[in-house]
């Protein structure tokens, strides 16, 4: 039998999501002591924090939300709600991600999309980023956890 989600594993990413969103805030009000012409660089960095900030979000929350079915005192709603706090990470994070783009020293579709390259994957390293690839297959897997996994979502890409 493994460990208690409720009692073991949820405080953990309780605390990682506290402690992540905290240096998150420690890190954006050090903005004003940057150099311009090293805000670039610190903004890609803050960027990229709070992308890891709002993963941690997300799995938090659909780890609530699959672990709360047999679990008598969490209603419907409140699944619910969690459920629809990890889609809002998922869709804040993707506006961070769509800026970052938006910035990328070359063509996007060279390192984020589908194309013949030299490495043994069909797309550019940062293809599961610009598609949110496992955001949205972990959230697949919260959601419709038997009969799916035959989907390419939930298989591992090659």
């Amino acid at each position: 039998h493994g460990p208690s989600y409720w009692k073991e594993i949820e405080p953990l990413l309780a605390e990682m999501e506290t402690r992540l969103f905290s240096s998150y805030n420690a890190l954006i009000k050090l903005t004003p002591l940057v150099v311009p012409s090293s805000l670039p660089f610190f903004d890609e960095i803050s960027d990229s924090l709070l992308v890891t900030c709002l993963r941690t979000r997300q799995v938090r929350a659909l780890y609530d939300y699959a672990a709360s079915w047999d679990t008598p005192d969490k209603s419907k709603d409140w699944r619910q709600k969690r459920l629809n706090d990890a889609k809002y990470a998922r869709l804040n994070a993707t506006q961070v991600m769509l800026h970052r783009e938006t910035l990328y020293r070359v063509p996007s579709s060279r390192i984020a999309g589908w194309y013949y390259n030299p490495t043994s994957y069909g797309y550019g390293y940062l293809w599961t980023v610009h598609s949110s690839y496992y955001w949205i297959r972990d959230e697949m897997q919260a959601t419709h956890p038997i009969g799916n996994e035959t989907s390419p979502r939930y298989m591992n890409i090659i």
